[in-house]
């Protein structure tokens, strides 16, 4: 029966060859599974961060539109101001310029009543 045992033995080292081989293959395989899923994984990584650093641009770009918008609209308020400011004056002053004339009447008439309250004292 020892030739058997060494037939039997030799038979356990061939299932052993061969399912060890089975195993490394499969192993392979599953290296280059996960080869090609990192890399994947770093072109989508890639992408997304070339597509994060494009919308920072493009959002710094918007804010800055925004805060051009802002300063032309905050000139644009105090131009218009200053132009209704302008009208203003130019308003009283021909008011002012009305009264004066009205003024020096009304004036003398108090200095009248002034003097002639005080003679009969």
């Amino acid at each position: 029966m020892k030739p058997l045992s060494w037939i039997a033995d030799l038979w356990k080292i061939l299932e052993t060859v061969a399912t060890l081989t089975k195993e490394v293959e499969r192993a392979n395989s599953e290296i280059k599974e996960l080869r090609r899923d990192v890399n994947t994984l770093t072109l989508t990584v890639s992408q997304l961060r070339t597509d994060l650093a494009h919308e920072t641009v493009t959002t710094e770009l918007v804010l800055d539109n925004y805060k051009n918008d802002i300063d032309h609209v905050k000139e644009s308020i105090a131009g218009k101001f200053d132009v209704l400011t302008t009208r203003l004056d130019l308003k009283i002053s021909d008011f002012e310029r009305r009264f004066p004339t009205m003024l020096p009447e009304a004036k003398k008439r108090r200095a009248l009543k002034g003097k002639s309250d005080e003679g009969p004292d």
